[in-house]
């Protein structure tokens, strides 16, 4: 337990698990809730969710993975109806977020910074959210799967020539750069902005940006 105090947590007696692969995350996550006044805080640095905690009435914090998975079973949890289930993760993990929020969870933007994360799940936790599926968390979270399938279906030069429009460089630039012809640096551009769905340079770098955790990338949806 990471609570100086025993029992009940700040906003009720149900316990506050933190459930992640890193158990360096999940202790980090727990102890920023403690700090926030939450005393009874439990990090499972674990692949499986036990059995108490999935039919329990106590707080859940899913945590995803570097690569946008949640612990074992996790759905499962969500896919039981569970309430007061949380997840964080990044926007690289839209698939397993949106997947969530269409089974009720609420979602918190791991690219944030630690404190706003922290102060997210505070949010949520104290009932300070609307429950139930939240149709504009959906509908984001939608979006922003689309534009990553689309980043995704860029191949691995499309993706070099649309890092370097990122940077700033024009195409004469580029195509020194990657040793290429002019020509065939516009061609790749054309076929990134139709595979990217838009017709400017700037609305397909701004894609880019919203599938990473750059500044031009959009908060989840934090109620």
């Amino acid at each position: 337990m990471h609570g100086t105090v025993s029992g009940a947590g700040r906003h009720g007696a149900a316990a506050v698990h933190v459930v992640s692969r890193d158990p360096v995350l999940a202790s980090s996550i727990a102890a920023g809730l403690d700090a926030l006044g939450w005393s009874d805080v439990r990090p499972h640095p674990c692949s499986t969710i036990a059995r108490e905690l999935v039919v329990g009435s106590s707080h859940l914090v899913l945590v995803t993975d570097e690569d946008g998975h949640l612990p074992d079973a996790s759905l499962n949890v969500l896919g039981r109806g569970r309430t007061g289930v949380g997840v964080l993760g990044s926007r690289l993990a839209a698939r397993t977020l949106l997947a969530a929020a269409r089974r009720g969870a609420w979602v918190v933007d791991g690219d944030l910074p630690l404190l706003h994360q922290l102060r997210a799940l505070d949010r949520h936790l104290s009932g300070r959210s609307p429950r139930g599926v939240d149709a504009h968390a959906v509908a984001l979270l939608h979006a922003l799967v689309l534009d990553l399938e689309r980043v995704e279906s860029l191949t691995r030069r499309e993706r070099e020539v649309l890092a370097r429009l990122v940077e700033g460089m024009p195409a004469a630039e580029i195509a020194r750069s990657l040793v290429l012809s002019l020509t065939t640096v516009r061609s790749h551009i054309r076929a990134i902005l139709t595979k990217l769905g838009t017709t400017s340079q700037l609305a397909a770098v701004a894609t880019l940006l919203r599938v990473g955790s750059g500044s031009a990338a959009p908060d989840l949806p934090q109620n």
